[in-house]
């Protein structure tokens, strides 16, 4: 072999190798965990306490802000904080039967185990074994509720509270929550990974599954040429120890890492509010301040009010809906959206205040309105139960529903004129047949239809 021919075979293995390094730099650098593409963006807003409920609501729940309260369960005494070691809930609850998933990375398709509380605590520690459980009626006195969620509305609107326990290094998908959630960590540590709800288009371009709320990534080697608007997405990074609770805003992406060791934490799901009722409030705060009391004080919201949630966010920019402005957007039959906002103007002012909507009891409301509740929420029957409409359709004539051109609508007084006409802006005019007295006046509702708040 001449040395010409050595000298090219080097510079060939030389060539390769140097290719070879590249590739691996670059599948590094593509499949690493998610969050670790780019640095995080900006910080959290951090407490050393709950908020008072008005605050809350004002500063964080309204404009969907997290918010990490640091060290809030040693400072309010919290008895599960405190007592919920192994030996004490082997003791106490060991009988209880809770919901384990085998696997500490989150998969959507695995199904639950029943465990007993005591077989669970036997083994946890030297296997893959997750509990997740809402928490029991036994249990429920040891956990608090925090003083931020007891007037306001929000002890209304509680939906699960859930217990996670683990021996640590648990992943979940990435995800949202369609409700507002308080996540508070009683051992162990945690790793968060928070994305705005306002970067949707970011995180649910590629592999979403939008029937089930979450990213088919994987969260630990994230494929940025399958997944490239994660990349792309400013992500907040938040560490919780021992003590700490995190307010997640819904809809907000999370993805959650529990670190090695004993691992515990409850949170509450609580429906998004629309309005904060002050008046509410006012009357606690005359029983003397708010503490934080145990969840077995409370009752779980029923899943209407879930439904109410998702029915007013239509209105989330207004302070009052005029009567066009309801027609506008309850897209259902003209006659039904009559009578239901003549139903829903309790003080007959013309136009709905967040109180009047939160005042009607929704059952009522699916039931007497079911055809304007379905327009809007079609996975929802007469009682508020998910029905699965894929293949439905809702067969609304288009002529009934679309209102997007109507600049004014006269006035829907209590005179007996069954008359109602819709005027459009520059392009045309419409008239709505006249209905006879008896299909646009409103029913009498009954007694029960409304709620004192």
């Amino acid at each position: 072999m001449t040395m010409e021919m050595v000298r090219g075979l080097k510079f060939c293995l030389h060539f390769s190798i140097v290719n070879m390094a590249l590739v691996t730099i670059a599948l590094s650098d593509s499949l690493r965990p998610l969050g670790r593409h780019t640095p995080p963006t900006g910080t959290l807003r951090v407490t050393g306490e709950f908020p008072d409920p008005f605050v809350f609501y004002s500063f964080f729940v309204k404009p969907g802000e997290p918010l990490l309260m640091k060290n809030v369960l040693k400072a309010e005494n919290f008895p599960a904080y405190a007592k919920w070691n192994d030996e004490y809930m082997r003791e106490k609850y060991g009988e209880e039967e809770v919901q384990v998933e085998h696997g500490k990375k989150e998969n959507r398709s695995e199904k639950y185990y029943e465990f007993t509380l005591n077989r669970f605590l036997s083994i946890y520690n030297k296997s893959n074994l997750y509990m997740v459980h809402d928490i029991p009626k036994q249990m429920a006195g040891d956990v608090y509720l925090p003083s931020s969620l007891q007037c306001g509305g929000f002890e209304k609107n509680l939906d699960f509270s859930v217990m996670w326990f683990s021996s640590g290094e648990t992943k979940s998908v990435l995800h949202y929550d369609g409700a507002d959630n308080i996540n508070c960590l009683l051992d162990g540590r945690k790793e968060f990974v928070l994305i705005d709800k306002k970067h949707k288009d970011l995180v649910e371009r590629d592999g979403f599954e939008k029937d089930g709320t979450f990213s088919t990534v994987d969260v630990e080697k994230v494929d940025l040429d399958k997944f490239p608007g994660l990349k792309e997405a400013p992500w907040y990074e938040v560490n919780m120890t021992k003590g700490d609770c995190l307010f997640i805003p819904f809809k907000w992406y999370h993805h959650v890492h529990s670190l090695p060791g004993r691992n515990l934490a409850v949170n509450h799901w609580f429906f998004h509010l629309w309005w904060f009722n002050n008046s509410d409030c006012e009357r606690a705060y005359s029983e003397g301040p708010l503490e934080s009391r145990p969840l077995n004080q409370f009752t779980k919201a029923s899943e209407l009010e879930l439904v109410r949630s998702q029915f007013l966010s239509i209105f989330e920019d207004k302070s009052s809906i005029s009567a066009v402005e309801f027609l506008e957007v309850v897209r259902c039959p003209r006659a039904s959206g009559i009578k239901m906002f003549k139903f829903l103007d309790v003080n007959k002012d013309h136009k709905l205040e967040w109180e009047e909507l939160y005042r009607f009891k929704m059952e009522y409301v699916m039931e007497t309105f079911h055809d304007c509740i379905s327009a809007l929420l079609p996975t929802y029957d007469n009682k508020g139960q998910y029905v699965d409409t894929k293949d439905e359709d809702d067969n609304i004539d288009k002529e009934d529903v679309d209102l997007s051109n109507i600049a004014n609508i006269q006035d829907l007084k209590d005179s007996g004129d069954a008359n109602v006409v819709l005027e459009s802006a520059d392009k045309y005019s419409m008239k709505i047949e006249k209905y006879s007295e008896a299909v646009v006046e409103e029913d009498d509702p009954k007694d029960d239809s409304h709620d004192e708040l």
